[in-house]
């Protein structure tokens, strides 16, 4: 264990120290029984994905995990279950990728607006949760993601201008061009069995959570003058805009120098 808990930070290390590459990371780690079976298993890359399992099983008691990361793609299960005993079950999963990207093009905007959409799918039985958020530039933009057994999926969008709220998972940002971009992304995944409270209670007995359909990063750039590249060469897959969205975008576009302008009065 020591030993590839000393590769995963030699990779992690090797990351830090390259602004041009991408890296991924994943963790999966289960016990039975509270531990009496347990593993635990990590993967680390730079230019590579990333993938790890684990299983854990001790006379009716059961536990599994796993996660992959890729550029722009994360997946993460886990399940637990108690068929007979007293004791506990429990599955985590973790998957984090970074990249970097840029807009280039010719004209002499310093800013141009992306659609970014961070689409999650997966589903829960039992007790359990999900989460995760993708990043632009660190202060630039983030979408986070929750949800458990008992909330509906939930996602909270920062917007260019520092503002946060609710959302659907898709926000527009405000990105400067021709200049490298860090993107980065996690999903993490945990389930859990009681075997004690399964007495009172067959749902506290079985539980999944199953976002191995996973969470995915999209980028769309909203001026036709510039193109999105990536280190990785992952494309981010642009999405359609809807034909509301799509005039909403263009009229975000068309005031967001403005509000920049307004704001660096105020300042002065």
């Amino acid at each position: 264990m020591n030993r590839i808990y000393c590769l995963v930070m030699a990779s992690l290390l090797s990351v830090s120290t390259s602004a041009t590459a991408y890296s991924t990371s994943v963790e999966a780690s289960a016990s039975a029984a509270n531990g009496v079976d347990s593993e635990l298993n990590v993967d680390a890359h730079v230019d590579l994905p990333a993938v790890a399992s684990a299983l854990a099983t001790y006379e009716g008691y059961a536990a599994s995990a796993f996660a992959s990361a890729n550029a722009g793609v994360l997946k993460a299960y886990a399940a637990a279950s108690v068929e007979s005993g007293t004791s506990t079950s429990a599955a985590f999963a973790k998957s984090i990728f970074s990249d970097t990207i840029r807009l280039n093009g010719a004209s002499n905007l310093r800013f141009v607006q992306v659609l970014l959409n961070f689409r999650v799918e997966g589903g829960i039985s039992g007790p359990g949760g999900a989460s995760g958020f993708v990043e632009l530039g660190g202060s630039q933009g983030k979408i986070d993601f929750a949800q458990s057994y008992y909330s509906a999926p939930a996602f909270t969008c920062g917007t260019w201008s520092g503002d946060t709220g609710a959302c659907d998972g898709t926000a527009i940002f405000a990105l400067r061009t021709n200049t490298d971009i860090s993107i980065s992304g996690l999903l993490s995944v945990a389930a859990g069995a009681d075997g004690y409270l399964g007495l009172f209670d067959p749902f506290r007995k079985r539980s999944q959570v199953d976002f191995s359909h996973t969470a995915r990063t999209f980028i769309s750039v909203l001026d036709p003058n510039y193109q999105l590249t990536s280190q990785s060469g992952y494309s981010y897959a642009p999405v359609p805009l809807p034909p509301a969205l799509a005039l909403f975008a263009v009229g975000l576009a068309a005031i967001a120098p403005k509000r920049r302008l307004a704001s660096i009065s105020r300042s002065v």
